[in-house]
Parts: C-alpha cells; structure tokens; sequence
C-alpha cells in the first residue's frame, strides 16, 4: 500500500467501537504506530478495557494473545542500548580518572531483567 495512514480514521474508529472488533483492528493500529509514526493517546488504555471474558472466549482470541504476545517482547536492540549506555558511563569514568568497570553477560541479562520489569510495571 502506498498510504497506509489512509486507513487511520478507519482503525480508530473501529478500534473506539469496542469488544471483538477492537481486537481485530488492533494489528492495523500498532503496525500503524510503530511504523509509520501514528499517535494514539489512549491505545494501551483501552487496550488494557479489553481484558475482558468476552475477548478470551471470541472466535479471534488466538490473534487478539498472539498481538499481545509480540507486543510483549522486547525488541532485539535492547542488549545494544544497554551496552551503549555502559560504555558511556564507562567513558566519563575514564575521562574523570577511575577505573573502567567491563560489563559481564550475566550482569547484561540482569539489567535485561530489569528493563523488562520496570515496562511491566508502567
């Protein structure tokens, strides 16, 4: 598709309407955002309003936990924020006279722990 910001109005509104048509709107809306740098306030709101019973026993639950699913992963670049950001610190500790502190893998993967839990909890 050459717009896809064409389909904007259309996913919002469908997305406004609630219930099992929110949930297939839902994937249009995120890729939208991701992608192609829409601006929904209230999309993780609602998103969290449709938790509900009524999603879990839907015909479309299957794509509704596996959009969730995705949503939920972290992207792949999150060890290379990390490291960059050691490095940083690394340099300034440098620049001020201390020692270097080199990062281990197993302190990278508690830091991606920590990362994770601090987004859980927003």
């Amino acid at each position: 598709m050459s717009n896809p910001s064409i389909l904007c109005d259309f996913l919002t509104r469908s997305y406004d309407i609630g219930g099992v048509i929110s949930v297939m709107a839902l994937s249009g809306l995120f890729i939208l955002m991701t992608q192609h740098g829409l601006e929904y306030r209230k999309f993780y709101e609602k998103l969290y309003a449709l938790l509900t019973h009524v999603v879990f026993m839907a015909k479309h639950r299957s794509i509704f936990l596996q959009d969730k699913q995705l949503k939920s992963h972290p992207p792949k670049n999150v060890e290379s924020e990390i490291l960059c950001e050691h490095i940083k610190k690394e340099r300034e500790a440098a620049t001020a006279g201390k020692r270097p502190y080199y990062l281990k893998k197993s302190e990278l993967r508690e830091r991606k722990l920590m990362n994770k839990y601090n987004e859980l909890k927003r």
